[in-house]
């Protein structure tokens, strides 16, 4: 799973946007401005309302978190009392801008007493005028002030980081395929099995993966297929099935060299059990 470290500072080409649900309002609003970005950026809106216990949502989040060039923060009094946001989100989002990974870009939507986000990343709008206190013509302009400093973010942001990017989010699509996720419990099943040790445990492993390649080849062709694919994530299924195949060879090479193994150890045997009845 992509995660917030700077190893993956390379993989950085979307607009992660966090608010409270109680200002969804004007994520309607900025939802409509950020559709001018076109190709040069993603943007993910990400509120705590996706958040219930029963919800896989860790790695859903954690994607959206490690692959975020930039991040707009809705600021408000719920913002701050979000105790998701407070405790996990915005601590994640503050070390990567902190680290150079990505910038923030704050704006203020209603009265909120100072905080660490704007002791430190300067707000788009005045926090003298908050958001929900200008009119139409003043919000619009706001949201194209915006605008333009994301396209200015998406403008550094080089073909080679969106493919990775994407084929970061694309792993961990193939990842949550049912399929492929019961051959990856096999796998850790089969490394902590007593009854499998050395060359049989790797054979099993060998064969699992084989399998594994097999099921996200499959995937990938499927997911190729889909109408009207975006080019960056075409030519990450490109790379990815390349990456997959690589593997899927290595695997099978090594259990033919491990059937060999097997073979000879097999025949080692068969001469010292002929050996000790010629002695007896």
């Amino acid at each position: 799973m992509a995660s917030m470290d700077g190893k993956k500072a390379n993989v950085r080409d979307s607009v992660f946007v966090s608010y409270s649900r109680k200002d969804r309002r004007w994520v309607n609003e900025l939802q409509t401005s950020l559709v001018t970005l076109g190709d040069e950026v993603q943007a993910i809106v990400w509120d705590d309302s996706r958040i219930s216990p029963a919800a896989e949502w860790q790695p859903e989040i954690d994607e959206a978190l490690s692959t975020a060039a930039a991040a707009v923060l809705l600021l408000s009094a719920e913002f701050f009392k979000s105790e998701f946001i407070r405790k996990y989100e915005l601590p994640l989002l503050m070390e990567a801008a902190h680290r150079g990974e990505l910038r923030i870009f704050p704006v203020i939507v209603s009265a909120c007493p100072p905080n660490e986000v704007t002791a430190v990343f300067q707000a788009v709008n005045d926090p003298a005028q908050p958001l929900e206190g200008l009119d139409d013509a003043a919000r619009a302009a706001l949201w194209k002030r915006l605008i333009e400093q994301l396209s200015a973010v998406g403008a550094t942001i080089g073909e080679e980081i969106r493919i990775a990017a994407e084929m970061v989010r694309l792993e961990n699509d193939l990842a949550d395929r049912p399929e492929i996720n019961a051959i990856n419990e096999k796998m850790e099943r089969a490394k902590v099995d007593p009854d499998l040790n050395g060359n049989y445990l790797e054979n099993v492993l060998c064969f699992l993966e084989g399998q594994r390649c097999q099921l996200r080849i499959t995937a990938l062709m499927e997911e190729m297929q889909r109408l009207g694919l975006p080019p960056i994530r075409s030519k990450a299924i490109v790379r990815t099935m390349e990456s997959v195949q690589k593997i899927d060879a290595e695997a099978q090479a090594r259990a033919t060299e491990l059937t060999r193994i097997f073979a000879d150890e097999a025949l080692e045997m068969l001469k010292e059990a002929k050996a000790q009845g010629d002695h007896t």
